[in-house]
Parts: C-alpha cells; sequence; structure tokens
C-alpha cells in the first residue's frame, strides 16, 4: 500500500506560528497583561516542546474574564499547536480550524496553517478528517501532489474505493497539465482499486501510463496477457503480439517461449524461432534438456530449405495475383537477416495491393523498419496505425510506440 512519509517535524509550522502569534500583527484591541503572561508562558512552552505545560498557560489565559475579539484569537493560535504537542489531537484540529475561519488570519500565512491542520489530522490517525481538510484546501485552489496523496490515502484507509480512484485521478490529471509524470506508487495504487472494482477498460489506461513512465517487464505481460485476452482479438495477430513481449523483455516464463516458437514455425519463420530458441536459452528461460531445445536441428534443416528456396519463392510470389505472398517471403527475409531485400519486397507488397489485411500488414512492416534501425519511419507508421479505427492492430500500433520511446 502506497504510506506518506509525515515529516518528524510534524507540527513544526504550527508550533513556529504559535511562536509567533503575539507579534504576528498589530492588535486591534489591547491585549491585556493578566492575558499576555500566560501567552508568553505557552510560547515559550511550545518553543521547549513542553505541550502540557504549554495548555497550561493557555488554560490560565482562557480563565481570564470577558476577553476580547484579539484575545480570543491569540488563545486559539496557540491553543492548537499546544494541544497538538500534547497528544490532544481533536482539540488542536477543532482549533487549527477555527483559526483558519478567523478573519484575523492574514493571507499569507493560511499555507501554513493548512499544513498544520493536515498534519494533525493524519498523527491523529483521523482519516475522516484528512479528507475533510485537503478538499476544503482544494476548494481554496491548492492542488499540490501531496495533497491529492493525502486523499488517496485516506479513502484507502476508509477502504472507499471510489474516493481512492477520484484522488489519484486528480493526481494524474494534475501531473499530465504540468508536463510531469506520475510517480509509479500512486499509478499502482490505482490500477489496483480500479482492478478490484472490476473496471477494466481504467485499469488497461492505467497499466498503459505504467509502461510510458515505468516500464517494466511484468506490466507488460499483463497488458499483452490482456490484449490477447480481449474479445475479437483475431489469432492471426497472436505471433505479433508475442514479438511484442519478445521485444519488451516480458518473455517471463518457458510457457511463453514455447508460445513464441510455435508461432514462428507456425508461420513458416524457421530464423525467428532460432532466434527466439537462442535468445531464451541464453536468458536461462529454457533448459539445453528441454523439448523446445531438441527442436534446433530441425528448425536448423527448415531454414537451409528456405534459403536455398528463395529464387523460387519469388518468382512464384510475383507471380501471384496480390501481394501476400511477396510480403510474407519479405518478412521471412528479414528474419533471415537479409533486412533491406526484405523490407523492399514487404513495400512493394503493400504498393502492390490486394492484400487481405493491409493495416496488419503496415504494422509488420513498421515493426521490421524498427529493428533495422528506421526508428522515426517505424513511429509514423504507429502513429497512423493507433489514430485509425479502434482495434487490436491499433492496440498493437499504440504499444509498439510506447517501446519505442523507453
Amino acid at each position: 500500500m502506497m504510506r506518506l512519509r509525515v515529516s518528524a517535524r510534524l507540527l513544526a509550522l504550527g508550533w513556529l506560528l504559535g511562536a509567533s502569534a503575539l507579534s504576528a500583527q498589530p492588535a486591534p484591541e489591547p491585549l491585556r497583561p493578566e492575558v499576555a503572561k500566560p501567552l508568553q508562558a505557552a510560547q515559550e512552552a511550545i518553543r521547549a516542546g513542553q505541550g502540557a505545560q504549554a495548555l497550561a498557560h493557555v488554560r490560565v489565559a482562557e480563565a481570564v474574564a470577558q476577553p476580547n475579539a484579539q484575545e480570543r484569537y491569540l488563545i486559539l493560535r496557540l491553543r492548537a499547536p499546544a494541544a497538538a504537542l500534547a497528544g490532544e489531537h481533536s482539540q488542536a484540529l477543532a482549533d487549527f480550524e477555527a483559526v483558519l475561519a478567523s478573519d484575523r488570519l492574514p493571507a499569507t500565512e493560511r499555507p501554513a496553517l493548512w499544513q498544520a491542520l493536515l498534519q494533525t489530522a493524519q498523527r491523529a490517525n483521523d482519516p475522516a478528517a484528512v479528507v475533510r481538510v485537503v478538499r476544503a484546501q482544494q476548494a481554496e485552489g491548492a492542488r499540490e501532489p501531496r495533497l491529492w496523496l493525502a486523499l488517496a490515502q485516506a479513502q484507502t484507509t476508509l477502504k472507499n474505493d471510489a474516493g481512492v480512484v477520484q484522488a489519484l485521478q486528480g493526481l494524474v490529471a494534475d501531473d499530465e497539465a504540468a508536463g510531469r509524470p506520475s510517480a509509479e506508487a500512486p499509478l499502482k495504487l490505482l490500477a489496483a482499486t480500479q482492478l478490484r472494482q472490476g473496471d477494466e477498460a481504467a485499469y488497461v489506461a492505467t497499466l498503459e501510463r505504467l509502461l510510458r513512465h515505468h516500464p517494466q517487464p511484468a506490466y507488460w505481460a499483463d497488458r499483452l496477457a490482456r490484449l490477447r485476452a480481449a474479445p475479437g482479438f483475431p489469432p492471426r495477430l497472436l505471433l505479433d503480439s508475442w514479438r511484442l513481449a519478445r521485444q519488451a523483455s516480458a518473455l517471463l516464463e518457458a510457457d511463453d517461449v514455447a508460445e513464441l516458437l510455435r508461432l514462428a514455425v507456425q508461420a513458416g519463420l524457421p530464423a525467428e524461432a532460432l532466434a527466439v530458441l537462442d535468445e531464451a536459452l541464453s536468458r536461462g528461460l529454457l533448459s539445453a534438456s528441454s523439448a523446445e531445445a531438441a527442436r534446433r536441428p530441425a528448425l536448423q534443416r527448415a531454414l537451409a530449405q528456405d534459403q536455398a528456396g528463395l529464387a523460387g519463392s519469388e518468382a512464384d510470389a510475383r507471380r501471384a495475383p496480390d501481394g501476400q505472398a511477396l510480403l510474407n517471403l519479405g518478412q521471412a527475409m528479414v528474419s533471415m537477416g537479409q533486412t533491406e531485400p526484405g523490407l523492399q519486397r514487404m513495400a512493394e507488397a503493400l504498393a502492390r495491393g490486394g492484400l487481405r489485411q493491409p493495416d496488419e500488414a503496415r504494422l509488420r512492416l513498421a515493426v521490421a523498419r524498427w529493428q533495422a534501425g528506421q526508428a522515426e519511419a517505424a513511429r509514423s507508421e504507429w502513429r497512423a496505425l493507433a489514430a485509425g479505427p479502434a482495434g487490436p492492430v491499433a492496440d498493437l500500433a499504440r504499444l509498439w510506440g510506447l517501446l519505442a520511446a523507453r
């Protein structure tokens, strides 16, 4: 759970305000000696960190009959930090709120009083008071991130998921408006709360913010697993999603590698399958004695056969009525390391037309270009696809763009 760190000098601001209260402003009404003397003693006790003694001195001033308005105000100003020091949090909360409501409080001192009030509510472990204080301060225009975080923590304690989400979405909105990345901890709390609420769309949006600002393999694995499980996700894009997982270092288990190998072989790409296998062995995701590793000789034979038949395959592709075979050939050549000729054939296939899924072809060409070091061309294509019709291709293009932006 996200925790806010409260300074060891939790109420220092409040104490300093109390310590200067007697000399802060010219008094509209005279301060009588019988009130001034115990209040001065209270100030000294506050400076010494002696809350109980400070409160005792304030009580002496309170006992003086018929206090004028300035005396009542200064008693409040000193009783608030004294009570906070003494651990009488309810009294301190009430007094700080009363001081803030006073028209005698200079506007320049309001931010410090608000901070003292919020810290008092936190010290009192009173989440409802924290919520009330933060909302009141925000109503005056305060937008500091710490206020949203305090509000989210209080709502978490109150088990108010809707309140947590509202607070953290406010923080994210302010961060985006200010052009700063949101911190990872509040984003994780926001995502966990949205997931608990069953709000899949909101959870995915927050997960993508985590990918943008705090990319981790586990976040990538989660996002791509949800993409594959989404209604309407076509099986023909499974290989594309696992390729992205590989590039994001989000192949986390042997089963992930086995699935990518299966799909690459199924697509007729033994060179890609061999590259995946070698990488998994080097990372320790597969052992040399695994069933997947045992497929190496067969994959090598298939690759040799494909390389030997490239010329015939190209001739067949060029005789085909559409560009699909030429696109597949180009992708195979890129996987074999024949990058430039492969890219040329993929681009030619797109220009030729007649493809069954042209946007998917554009996605794959962009990926191949990015892997070839043509980053700007790839990003431009992904941006165009992401801005197109909503669906799995747009989602994959947006996610590739996030990965490439790292």
